[in-house]
C-alpha cells in the first residue's frame, strides 16, 4: 500500500456508519410494541408524563398572555385609545373559520387522522400509558 509521502495525497480510512444514525432514545427503546407491558406502560407513562408538565406550563404562560393582552385591548377601547370595527372583525373570523374547515377537511380525507387511530389500536398499552402520564404532568 502506498504511503502519503509516495503517492502526495492523503489516504482516508472508511468508516460504516450506518448503524450509528440511531441515537440512544430508538437504541433504549427499540420497537416499543413489541416490549413487555410493563415496559410499554412505563414509556408511555414517562413521555406522557412529561408532555402534560410541558403543556400545562406552557398553556399557563399563554393563557396569562392572551388574557393580558385582551384585558390591555379592552381597556384602551374603553378609554378611546383605540376604535375596535367589530363588524370586520366578525368577518375576518368567518373568513378565517371557512379556511380552517377547508384544511380540516382536506386532512380528514387524507387519512392523517386515520393513521393515528390505527396506530392508538396497535399500541393501546403505550397509549394507556401515555394517557395516564398525560393527566399526572397536567395536574401538577
Amino acid at each position: 500500500m502506498p504511503t502519503m509521502e509516495e503517492t502526495g495525497e492523503e489516504i482516508f480510512e472508511i468508516l460504516d456508519v450506518t448503524d450509528s444514525s440511531k441515537n440512544w432514545i430508538q437504541n433504549y427503546v427499540g420497537d416499543i410494541s413489541k416490549a413487555p407491558v410493563p415496559k410499554q406502560i412505563a414509556v408511555g407513562g414517562i413521555a406522557g408524563f412529561c408532555t402534560g408538565y410541558i403543556f400545562s406550563k406552557v398553556s399557563k404562560a399563554a393563557a396569562a398572555a392572551v388574557g393580558g393582552g385582551l384585558i390591555l385591548l379592552q381597556i384602551a377601547n374603553y378609554r378611546g385609545y383605540i376604535i375596535v370595527n367589530k363588524n370586520k372583525i366578525r368577518k375576518e373570523m368567518d373568513k378565517a373559520k371557512k379556511e380552517l374547515s377547508k384544511v380540516f377537511e382536506k386532512h380528514r380525507q387524507s387519512g392523517i387522522f386515520d393513521d393515528g387511530v390505527e396506530f392508538v389500536k396497535r399500541n393501546a398499552v403505550l397509549a394507556g400509558g401515555f394517557g395516564g402520564g398525560f393527566l399526572i404532568g397536567l395536574s401538577l
